[in-house]
């Protein structure tokens, strides 16, 4: 006896395999039923921020072509003109300096043999006073730096209390002396 049951999707009358319960008659109608049942997400609607089409929530732009306009745009805005730190020219490029010829300038001029004296001297000072935890916690090693960077020419930095002698290496204890001075004090305190 062939024990028949109606399709819930389609009410087609089928035999149901041994193994299912039987309430479809085969996947499709299971995949509709279902689908059918499972309630649809909002599609949120959009504009193209390039060109105002239409478009559905998660994109921004409608195409790749409305994207690299929409770019180049904000890239070439007059509004965004920035000053060159060699020349102070303005410019639009997306770069640090208008030419290649003030970038180049302004390399040579921070690498410069008196700027890399300043800089190995500094960092020496500064490996020593880690060494001897003689920096003291929150100093600004910037000002340091830049009061290295500062030093007039024919000048050397001292510390007034030596790094030998228990000083620190802060913006206190520095001071500016001769090449000669510097090397009559040596490691005494004055």
């Amino acid at each position: 006896m062939l024990n028949l049951k109606q399709c819930q999707q389609c009410n087609e009358l089928f035999t149901p395999r041994n193994d299912s319960p039987g309430i479809f008659c085969s996947k499709s109608c299971n995949a509709t039923y279902h689908n059918k049942r499972r309630p649809k997400k909002e599609r949120l609607k959009n504009n193209c921020q390039n060109c105002n089409n239409e478009i559905f929530r998660p994109k921004v732009f409608c195409n790749h072509s409305c994207s690299a306009i929409f770019n180049n745009k904000l890239r070439c805005d007059p509004i965004a003109a920035k000053k060159c730190p060699q020349c102070n020219k303005e410019f639009i490029k997306n770069t640090k300096f208008c030419s290649k010829q003030c970038g180049w300038d302004n390399k040579k001029k921070n690498y410069s043999l008196e700027y890399k004296r300043a800089m190995i001297r500094e960092t020496y000072k500064r490996y020593i006073a880690r060494k001897k935890y003689q920096t003291p916690v929150g100093e600004d090693l910037h000002a340091i730096k830049q009061f290295y960077l500062n030093c007039p020419k024919g000048y050397e930095v001292d510390h007034i209390i030596p790094l030998s002698k228990g000083g620190t290496h802060s913006l206190e204890n520095l001071q500016y002396l001769t090449r000669e001075e510097n090397r009559k004090k040596s490691n005494k305190i004055l």
